[in-house]
């Protein structure tokens, strides 16, 4: 079965690439296989299914606010 991409995947990336500026385009193209326009699509796209899924109670409340913070600051340095 051929290996699938997960917003989970998308958003690893950005998050670790995050404190350097964002992974540059022929990393994002050597993990996945796709272009900047179509890694900013889906990591947009990642963040607010993330985003939605916060709003649920598992979790602490402290790990909840730092993910959504991290997760909207990695969108707009976009």
């Amino acid at each position: 079965m051929p290996w699938q991409l997960t917003d989970d995947d998308i958003l690893d990336l950005a998050i670790l690439w995050y404190p350097i500026g964002g992974p540059p385009a022929a990393r994002i193209r050597a993990a996945f296989g796709i272009g900047m326009n179509e890694y900013r699509r889906r990591l947009e796209a990642a963040v607010r299914t993330h985003q939605q899924k916060t709003l649920d109670t598992r979790g602490s409340w402290p790990d909840r606010v730092y993910a959504r913070n991290v997760l909207e600051a990695v969108v707009r340095r976009w």
